[in-house]
C-alpha cells in the first residue's frame, strides 16, 4: 500500500525519507515497546542523554519506564551473535528532558544500529550514512567526528587518577583548555602530556593539514596505531562524500562516557538548528557491560523538527 506523503507531517516525512535511505542500505525495520523495566535504565544512567526517567508501576507491581533511549532496548532484546552482522533501523519516540528544555518531552527519532561482526568498512559505512542522513534534513550541514580511543589514550597519559580522568573528559567536551592548563600548572596532571592533550583539543577542521597534525600528535603520544585506524575511516568517508568534504570536521570535543563508547563517535548539525540533530558512534563498551560479545555502532536523528 502506497503512503500519501502529502498528508504526513514534516516530522513523519523526514522519518519516512530516512527509513527509505536505510532500507536501501540493507537495514531492516525494527519496532519495539514504548516502555521497559526501570532496572535497564537505572543501571546505565551514564549512557543516557538525560538522567531523568519517567516511571510507573504496572499491574504486576513491576517498576517500568517510558523509554528514554532506544539503543539499550535493542541491545537487550537482540540475540548476541558476534559472527553475524545485524543491521536494524527504527522510528521511535523517547521520553526525556532535552538540554534545551526543563521538562519531559516526547522526542521522535529515527536511526540505525549495526550490531555483531562490525568491521572497519562497516564503521566507515555507518559514518557515511550519518552524513547522508543530514543531507536529507538540509544540504547545509556538518558531521563532527572524534575518536575516543585516541582521546582516552592522551587523557590516561595525563593522569592515572580515575576521578581526574573523568574531569578531563568533561573539560574536553567543553573544549576548556584553560582549565586543563591550570590543572597542569598546579601539578595535578602531567605537564608534558597535558600540552599534547591541549593540542588535540585545539585541532579542528577537515583538510589534509589537520589530519597530518593529528598524525603528529598521535605519534608524540605513542598511539600511531589508533591514528591509522581513524585516518582510514575518515579517508573512506571523505572520498565517498567527494567535493563536499567541508561537511566533515575533526573535533575531539565530541566525547562520551568511556564505559560505554569507544573509537569513532560523531554528532551532526544543520544550519538554523541550535542543537545537535544527530548523534552516534561505537558503543562496544555498552555491549560488554550488558554481557554481550558483539561489537556495535549506530546513530539517531531527531525528527521532531517542528520543535526547533
Amino acid at each position: 500500500m502506497e503512503i500519501n506523503i502529502d498528508i504526513l507531517s514534516k516530522s513523519e516525512q523526514l522519518a519516512l525519507a530516512l527509513r527509505t535511505l536505510y532500507a536501501k542500505n540493507g537495514y531492516s525495520y525494527y519496532r519495539m515497546s514504548r516502555f521497559e523495566e526501570l532496572e535497564l535504565y537505572t543501571g546505565n544512567r551514564d549512557f543516557l542523554v538525560s538522567p531523568d526517567i519517567l516511571t510507573f508501576t504496572d499491574k504486576n507491581g513491576r517498576l517500568m519506564a517510558l523509554k528514554p533511549d532506544v539503543t539499550l532496548s535493542i541491545v537487550k532484546s537482540r540475540k548476541d551473535d558476534p559472527d553475524v552482522l545485524d543491521k536494524l533501523c527504527y522510528s521511535e519516540s523517547v521520553f526525556r528532558v532535552p538540554k534545551e528544555a526543563d521538562s519531559f518531552r516526547e522526542i521522535s527519532q529515527t536511526g540505525v544500529e549495526c550490531i555483531g561482526n562490525v568491521t572497519d568498512d562497516d564503521i566507515a559505512d555507518v559514518t557515511l550514512l550519518a552524513s547522508r542522513s543530514l543531507d536529507i534534513v538540509s544540504g547545509d550541514n556538518v558531521l563532527v567526528i572524534s575518536d575516543l580511543d585516541i582521546l582516552n589514550r592522551l587523557i590516561t597519559a595525563t593522569s592515572e587518577n580515575s576521578e581526574v580522568q573523568k574531569m578531563l573528559i568533561r573539560l574536553a567536551g567543553q573544549k576548556n583548555v584553560d582549565a586543563i592548563k591550570k590543572l597542569a600548572q598546579s601539578g595535578e596532571i602531567n605537564q608534558e602530556a597535558s600540552e599534547t592533550l591541549e593540542s588535540l583539543l585545539m585541532l579542528t577542521g577537515s583538510n589534509t593539514e589537520v589530519l597530518e597534525k593529528l598524525g603528529g600528535i598521535c605519534e608524540k603520544a605513542g598511539c600511531s596505531d589508533l591514528y591509522e585506524s581513524f585516518a582510514d575511516t575518515f579517508g573512506k568517508v571523505s572520498k565517498k562524500i567527494g567535493e563536499n568534504t567541508s561537511k566533515l570536521r575533526i573535533d575531539f570535543s565530541v566525547t562520551g562516557d568511556l564505559k560505554y563508547y569507544n573509537g569513532i563517535v560523531f554528532c551532526g548539525f544543520v544550519k538554523g538548528v541550535h542543537t545537535r540533530l544527530l548523534s552516534g558512534g561505537r558503543y562496544d563498551g555498552l555491549m560488554a557491560k550488558l554481557g554481550k560479545k558483539s561489537k556495535a555502532i549506530g546513530f539517531a536523528v531527531r525528527t521532531d523538527i517542528g520543535r526547533f
